[in-house]
Order: structure tokens, then C-alpha cells, then sequence
């Protein structure tokens, strides 16, 4: 069973009003004792009302990337895990 591992790691926002509207985020995934990183960014639509800049966590945000890739998956950690089977690193000696 994979484990995972996600945080937010930058974002992009207007300054004017808050609106994150870019979120740069990694999620670890372990499986076997071996751990593999997966680094994207996603864009943001804007919301009708906005959370206040300062009052944003880490788990919102990851909360909000989580949503938005179920939008466009239908998942979330599938995805990585899906990269993962049939691959391996390493060398043979």
C-alpha cells in the first residue's frame, strides 16, 4: 500500500484581493520503502468569495489542489500510484 504525502511548496496570487490563482504543490508517495516525488502546479478558477489571504493553510490549499485534480482525474493519489506500476529505478549491478 502507497503512502502519501502532499504540500504546497509555492503560490501565485493577486495582491489586490488575495485571489490564489496558481498553486505549486508536491505529493510523496512511498511504496515498498522506496519514495517518489511527483512536483506539478495547477490553476485556480476564481471563486465567487475569496478566504482571506492570511488566513490560508496548508491543508485548504491541499484541500483545494485535491479537488481540482478529482475535476480533472476523477482522483487523486490513483494518479501517482498509476505512474508508478511497470516502473522501476535503480542499475543492475
Amino acid at each position: 500500500m502507497a503512502t502519501h504525502t502532499w504540500s504546497i511548496t509555492d503560490l501565485k496570487r493577486e495582491i489586490d484581493d488575495g485571489y490564489v490563482y496558481q498553486v505549486f504543490f508536491k505529493v510523496s508517495t512511498e511504496v515498498d520503502g522506496k519514495t517518489y516525488t511527483f512536483t506539478s502546479q495547477l490553476h485556480l478558477d476564481k471563486p465567487s468569495s475569496l478566504d482571506a489571504y492570511a488566513d490560508l493553510t496548508e491543508a485548504k490549499v491541499i484541500d483545494w489542489v485535491k479537488a481540482r485534480l478529482i475535476e480533472y482525474t476523477g482522483e487523486t493519489t490513483a494518479v501517482f500510484e498509476n505512474r508508478l506500476a511497470g516502473q522501476a529505478n535503480g542499475v543492475p549491478w
